[in-house]
């Protein structure tokens, strides 16, 4: 289908070995292991308020998960971490960011949160949805949209950024802490910005990486993504093997676009996965969001060009396996309900139609979220959320982007510092969605937090190149 085909803001990841815990954290959790993860972890359920306007009625559970620092003497400033989506959960993410977090876990707890509505916090989830997703048009998907909103019986409304916000001050009361620090990730940047300002005595410091600025809307993405396949674009011009492999990039994209749009008929293939034969069909929507899908990371942007050359010539089965996979990635650890439940409060009310038309006008995704999106939030119960405070914050921030990121690029995190007091932004050229694990940025994640009011040297990662292009079925040129 394409019509519901969620791929937001996905993170990154998590290592560690048992360390030092704190006798207290000992009597409120319990020895635990998540998948991915080798070694033990604490966890516990935080009782939280389902509506903290009435916190004595309905209550969720949140499910918490601590890698305790590997030092006996830990630091009192843990590192919580705000996966993105909205829709992805902490638990699912710790696999990913272990490389991020190993040397903040040195000397700091780690703590990975299961937002309300995701992971094994009540996940709002549609997975008979995610399962059809290849085989529904658009009304067809409605239709099943609405079925799974109408078949949870939760007051849709109480899934807020600010409430999950309050929902780690709580977290942080029941684990003892004084003081927290947050790292977000995507989305889990605008909920850090969010604790921030709800919180501001309970802040240390903030690590923004990916970052969403107050004013952004979801769904709202198309000239960004444009700017980061233009920039792929050049990339490839400016080298020798991507130049000489496919000298016509950009025309090639273009007679994808168009032979797709004229029709094409579904592609049958093995699955990548589970090794059966199924036949895919082929939307322009599909295409195009499986190419800003790629954009999110240098290595599947490295293998774009291909993709694009190869379907230019006919042959999609690349491309459609490059999808097949990508969905792998992000389906799962989504839960819809949630991401919907947020961005229906929060932006969608937000995007009229001058914003649709300039989304139409502004690049290849056409305006494909934000035309599809108001359609699907008519099926979910939720009342307008204020936008975003834009009160200054006085916590010091690290912001972190990629310069070819196609969701939250340089000028967002930007557009965000004119509502910081105390930040350092530090912008990686051959990047995209995604630093904490890249190279030397975990050791200046923890340089910064040691000492968050110094500069942090930053030119280690300014030397991060971008990876050789995949020119031909053997991979990069030799």
């Amino acid at each position: 289908m394409g019509f519901i085909r969620l791929t937001l803001a996905g993170l990154f990841a998590t290592t560690s070995v048992a360390g030092a815990l704190a006798a207290d954290l000992k009597s409120v959790s319990e020895n635990c292991h998540l998948k991915g993860f080798r070694d033990p972890l604490r966890c516990l359920q935080v009782t939280v308020p389902a509506d903290y306007q009435r916190p004595d009625e309905n209550q969720y559970e949140i499910f918490v998960a601590i890698a305790p620092s590997l030092r006996e003497n830990a630091k009192p400033d843990p590192v919580f971490v705000l996966a993105g989506g909205p829709g992805q959960s902490g638990s699912s993410i710790i696999h990913l960011l272990a490389n991020a977090m190993q040397k903040l876990r040195a000397t700091r707890d780690i703590v990975f949160i299961d937002q309300r509505g995701t992971g094994r916090s009540g996940k709002l989830d549609c997975p008979n949805l995610k399962d059809q997703m290849f085989s529904l048009d658009e009304q067809q998907s409605v239709a099943m949209f609405r079925e799974c909103v109408e078949s949870h019986s939760v007051d849709f409304s109480h899934y807020t950024t600010a409430n999950a916000a309050r929902d780690l001050d709580k977290i942080r009361q029941q684990l003892g802490y004084n003081q927290i620090n947050l790292w977000g990730g995507s989305y889990g940047t605008r909920l850090a910005q969010t604790y921030a300002r709800l919180f501001p005595e309970n802040t240390r410091a903030l690590i923004l990486d990916g970052v969403a600025s107050p004013e952004q809307v979801l769904a709202v993405w198309s000239k960004d993504a444009q700017a980061a396949l233009d920039k792929l674009f050049q990339q490839c011009a400016q080298d020798e093997d991507c130049r000489a492999a496919f000298p016509n990039l950009q025309q090639d994209f273009v007679n994808a676009a168009t032979n797709i749009k004229a029709g094409i008929p579904p592609v049958r293939l093995r699955h990548p996965r589970t090794g059966e034969w199924i036949d895919v069909p082929l939307t322009y929507e599909i295409f195009a969001d499986t190419v800003r899908t790629a954009l999110y990371s240098p290595t599947t942007m490295a293998a774009l060009p291909q993709l694009i050359h190869l379907a230019a010539e006919g042959n999609w089965q690349p491309m459609v396996t490059a999808l097949l996979t990508y969905s792998e990635w992000t389906q799962d650890a989504m839960a819809i309900l949630l991401t919907f439940s947020v961005a229906c409060a929060e932006d969608v009310p937000y995007i009229d139609e001058a914003t649709i038309e300039s989304e139409r006008a502004s690049g290849f995704l056409e305006g494909l979220q934000a035309r599809t999106w108001p359609q699907l939030c008519q099926q979910v119960p939720v009342n307008t959320v204020e936008r975003h405070s834009t009160e200054t914050i006085a916590a010091p921030t690290l912001l972190l982007s990629g310069a070819y990121d196609p969701v939250t690029p340089p000028w967002r995190a930007e557009q965000a510092m004119q509502h910081i007091s105390t930040d350092q932004h530090i912008v990686v050229p051959q990047l995209s969605h995604g630093i904490s694990n890249v190279g030397c940025a975990p050791k200046l994640l923890r340089d910064f937090l040691d000492k968050p009011n110094d500069k942090v040297d930053d030119a280690c990662l300014q030397s991060t190149r971008f990876p050789p292009f995949v020119v031909s079925a053997a991979g990069p040129r030799p």
